[in-house]
């Protein structure tokens, strides 16, 4: 995420790095379930589930 790296290193303010990461968040929702006809519910579903199973990895491997 250059752009919101950029944003910190520019203004200190995690809000407004917060705000730019939930809008390439939101993008990246909007493009994925573009190309999910028919299945847009399972795959927003599985797109909301990333963080914890990254989350569940980082703990294993401890």
């Amino acid at each position: 995420m250059p752009q919101a790296v950029s944003e910190y290193a520019k203004s200190k303010d995690f809000k407004r790095v917060d705000i730019i990461k939930k809008q390439i968040l939101n993008t990246y929702r909007s493009d994925i379930t573009r190309f999910a006809k028919g299945y847009k519910e399972k795959v927003e579903a599985i797109f909301d589930d990333i963080p914890s199973e990254l989350s569940k990895k980082n703990k294993s491997s401890r």
